[in-house]
């Protein structure tokens, strides 16, 4: 599977834009591919990309397929509507895209998320933004594995995290997303988890999950 650091990324989706004329959309880069362009992360193998419904999904979705371009040449599409997700693939071309429609498996695309979200490029019918470090460390917790883990714990040693947005936000999914509960089970399972990470005692204690003592680690 090939990188994207976050240049050859602009070009690719910029070539994208020039090549096929669509009606505007607005996507959201997340996870690995949000920390690669906040400068987070050196590259990210899986191209992340969140949209406000399946019409910017299945545009865009049209752009990489007919785009033309030799990076996406043996591209193929598929949708699973349950899951809210489709995914652009060549393994010729050795590259991945995974594309959300308004929500991110458990999480939906909030309001909060989209005026948290920050400018990266206009290109012409494809404007790009990127979630906040804060939403991208709550879908980090999320999933849960253990390169998630690894992604967030990096940025953390260079940028803060607003844990107090955080726990807003999953407040907000509780209390609007059909799968508010799925989500805040999730991202409970990985605080407890990842209790090695200390930035993530206060976001625990927010959330009543008290690390055990060493006593009730013993029995």
């Amino acid at each position: 599977m090939r990188a994207w650091g976050a240049g050859d990324l602009a070009r690719l989706l910029e070539g994208v834009a020039e090549r096929y004329e669509a009606l505007a959309t607005r996507a959201y880069a997340l996870r690995g591919t949000a920390l690669t362009l906040l400068g987070l992360k050196a590259s990210t193998l899986d191209v992340d990309l969140a949209f406000e419904g399946w019409g910017g999904v299945r545009a865009f979705a049209s752009a990489l397929r007919y785009s033309g371009l030799e990076e996406l040449s043996g591209l193929e599409v598929s949708e699973d509507e349950r899951a809210g997700l489709a995914v652009a693939e060549s393994r010729r071309a050795g590259v991945r895209f995974d594309l959300y429609a308004g929500r991110v498996m458990a999480a939906a695309i909030s309001p909060g998320m989209v005026e948290r979200s920050v400018d990266y490029a206009s290109l012409g019918w494809l404007e790009l933004r990127v979630l906040s470090l804060e939403d991208v460390a709550l879908l980090k917790l999320a999933a849960g594995r253990e390169k998630d883990r690894e992604d967030l714990v990096a940025a953390l040693r260079v940028r803060r995290v607003d844990w107090d947005v955080v726990a807003s936000e999953l407040d907000w999914q509780a209390a609007n997303s059909p799968r508010g509960e799925e989500l805040l089970s999730k991202v409970s399972a990985s605080l407890r988890e990842w209790r090695d990470v200390p930035a993530l005692h206060w976001i625990r204690g927010r959330l009543g999950l008290r690390d055990p003592s060493p006593d009730a680690e013993g029995r």
